[in-house]
């Protein structure tokens, strides 16, 4: 019965019981070196056969622990630095006196447990042929000439494809959400189309459509967001004008408070303006041993006006803005108390 009531207050059950992520807790709830070990099997890790790989883990996690948590100013405690046997760190994280290593344990262990879950199998393994398959199906029909970029008729500002994430982009990433699992990064490939006009914005996502570039029924509905285009509007004056009239007076019409489901993000601003969304595309993968892979890969559609674009580039939508928001909250996550001390940091 009190092996219960000391698990209550576990970080483990209050996963489960509270919904809440095993980094927001301030300690773990370890009383020996047993328990450390048993902790880590059950992890997947075992001390012995599994050491080189575990200590690479807590070398990278020093690493962005000094360059982007804090800066490499701030000296570390000696024994978070040099010691290797990860169940000495659970053990010391689950101290609740607040010393020093323990806080300090407690910080890099949420960057391990968030580098851990940065993998993604399919990305890893098969990233440029499944970048391939999804880009060369839009690009197909994206033309180049002496006139301009064009998407069928419809005249681009600019088409614009995602550079590939860096280990550490995903784990600050991944440290800013509520979960650490790979399954949250759904960008890891992204597009993005630029237009003249606000109105043309709507015609990019019907060609899409129409042409059957992109499978809506495999759209993620909670990760489609439009604050660029007021439909409603649209629907009440389309039988108004011409096309060119509506086109026109739509560039200053007022843009939709909400439509459909928001992102989930508390670090964009709202004054971020685009259409966006997140589909899958079922990918084919012959392998050398001549066996077929098929699977589903995420990637993220972005269609946004010149105007827009510009305005989201600056100010508190830019992404250098976003950037810095996401930062503090990761700061603040990976530090805990250590934030007061460490975690105002000029950049």
């Amino acid at each position: 019965m009190n092996y219960i009531r000391r698990l209550l207050d576990d970080a483990s059950l209050k996963t489960v019981l509270s919904g809440r992520s095993v980094v927001d807790y301030p300690n773990m709830n370890f009383e020996n070196i047993d328990e450390c070990n048993a902790f880590l099997e059950c992890y997947g890790y075992h001390a012995l056969d599994d050491a080189e790989e575990v200590e690479a883990i807590r070398q990278e996690a020093l690493v962005l622990l000094r360059s982007v948590i804090l800066n490499n100013n701030v000296k570390l405690p000696k024994r978070l630095v040099e010691v290797t046997d990860m169940t000495q760190f659970l053990f010391w994280a689950s101290s609740t006196k607040k010393s020093a290593i323990a806080l300090w344990s407690c910080s890099l262990l949420r960057i391990m447990h968030t580098l851990v879950h940065c993998h993604s199998f399919f990305n890893e393994h098969y990233h440029r042929s499944i970048r391939e398959q999804i880009i060369s199906k839009i690009q197909s029909h994206i033309v180049r000439n002496e006139t301009g970029i064009f998407l069928g008729d419809i005249k681009l500002s600019d088409f614009q494809t995602r550079p590939l994430k860096t280990r550490q982009s995903v784990a600050i990433k991944l440290l800013h959400k509520a979960e650490n699992i790979s399954a949250d990064i759904f960008d890891w490939i992204g597009v993005r189309f630029i237009t003249s006009y606000r109105f043309d914005a709507l015609r990019v996502l019907t060609y899409l459509r129409k042409k059957n570039i992109i499978m809506f029924a495999n759209v993620k509905p909670s990760r489609s967001r439009n604050s660029l285009c007021d439909v409603s509007w649209l629907k009440k004056r389309w039988d108004e004008g011409d096309l060119n009239d509506i086109r026109d007076s739509f560039e200053d019409s007022e843009f939709p408070k909400s439509d459909g489901i928001p992102a989930a993000n508390i670090h964009s601003n709202s004054n971020y303006r685009s259409i966006q969304f997140t589909c899958r595309q079922r990918i084919k993968i012959n392998q050398n041993n001549f066996q077929p892979l098929r699977f589903f890969f995420p990637f993220e559609v972005q269609i946004t006006d010149r105007k827009s674009y510009l305005e989201n580039k600056m100010g508190e939508s830019s992404h250098i803005a976003y950037k810095k928001r996401q930062l503090i909250a990761v700061r603040k996550r990976v530090l805990g108390v250590l934030y007061d001390k460490y975690g105002s940091i000029e950049e």
